[in-house]
């Protein structure tokens, strides 16, 4: 049903240019810190060395401020679901999963500034500085106005002539978007122009299914460093954080 939804998105959104084989993004682990097992992580993004965390459940959605005098906790209402994160015009924006309810919170302190309203399901979400993009689940990704968060157009995300879907949180790196493909273990490199997936991010080896707890859900959670460039990840309930190097496959190293 998903792949039958997919090519039903690739006809709504027309013809689009061929996208070339995707290459590898390699990693360097540089290291790791310790994560709250409670935590279902749908969105990470750094606010200068403060890391930001979007955690969902309801009845147990919040943001998280992880300073290093101890975490900055905000709850959400139980009618919510947090999901995805991002640092943008000197605030947090929160994606909520159903409700089509987004949240703007300004931090020192940490305290919720407004409200909008969006159609359709929040999933993950980023920014190139002028406009935001949003994922739903779907293989297409939603460009939206920040003024008023209106969508001005969609982006169908493809590996070849294949849509992909189930594109979850989203993180800006490099000219492109990083987009954890929920239910695996692989980080898909967007041009944010084409929709093509021009690289894969394999973090299979990072934290093996071999030795995973059943408590331990899917990896989920992008965060790039503004300083190292270093890009961060955890998963729902991941009991780290690792902090990696990445080696694009043009070269070009962090």
């Amino acid at each position: 049903m998903q792949l039958i939804g997919a090519l039903l998105l690739a006809l709504l959104l027309g013809p689009a240019w061929a996208c070339e084989d995707p290459g590898a993004l390699e990693y360097r682990l540089i290291g790791s810190l310790p994560h709250d097992t409670r935590a279902f992580t749908q969105g990470l993004v750094f606010i200068d060395n403060t890391l930001a965390e979007s955690v969902g459940g309801y009845g147990e959605s919040a943001v998280i401020l992880h300073h290093p005098a101890g975490p900055e906790r905000l709850d959400l209402p139980a009618r919510l679901f947090g999901e995805g994160l991002t640092w943008f015009d000197e605030r947090l924006w929160q994606l909520s999963w159903r409700a089509g309810e987004l949240r703007l919170y300004r931090v020192a302190p940490l305290r919720l500034e407004r409200s909008l309203r969006y159609r359709g399901q929040g999933w993950g979400l980023t920014h190139d500085g002028s406009r935001l993009y949003l994922s739903d689940g779907s293989a297409a990704l939603s460009v939206r106005r920040p003024s008023d968060f209106a969508e001005e157009r969609r982006i169908l995300v493809r590996e070849g002539e294949r849509p992909v879907a189930r594109l979850n949180e989203l993180e800006w790196w490099r000219g492109s978007i990083l987009a954890n493909v929920w239910q695996t273990d692989r980080i898909a490199r967007i041009d944010p122009d084409s929709g093509c997936v021009t690289a894969w991010l394999d973090l299979a080896d990072l934290w093996p299914h071999a030795i995973r707890p059943p408590w331990a859900d899917v990896l989920n959670g992008i965060a790039v460093h503004p300083r190292t460039g270093h890009v961060w990840v955890t998963g729902k309930r991941w009991p780290r954080l690792y902090e990696l190097a990445l080696l694009t496959p043009e070269g070009v190293a962090p």
